[in-house]
């Protein structure tokens, strides 16, 4: 079964990605200021990059958010089943 990456994980591909996509960036813009009536296939991938790049951003501040979720609802696991087994053993001790 797969399992999610986590959060470091995700951010450390964000930052290679940003690391490649920095130089298609800068290619990228050259470009534009050229005014070529041609698109050449690189500016097209850096585009695609890009894009990918910003849904890769949004995907992780999700999972961020689910991950600090998920933290707080086990710890309120946690504390439930302490408590109810501390009332288990309370009423245990008094019979």
């Amino acid at each position: 079964m797969a399992t999610l990456p986590t959060t470091g994980e995700l951010r450390r591909q964000l930052e290679e990605l940003k690391a490649v996509t920095e130089p298609l960036r800068e290619e990228a813009s050259d470009f534009i200021y050229s005014k070529s009536d041609e698109i050449p296939i690189p500016f097209l991938l850096q585009l695609s990059l890009l894009m990918t790049l910003q849904k890769l951003n949004e995907s992780s501040k999700r999972l961020e958010g689910l991950t600090r979720r998920l933290n707080w609802f086990t710890w309120a696991l946690i504390v439930l089943t302490t408590f109810l087994f501390a009332t288990e053993i309370v009423a245990f001790l008094k019979d």
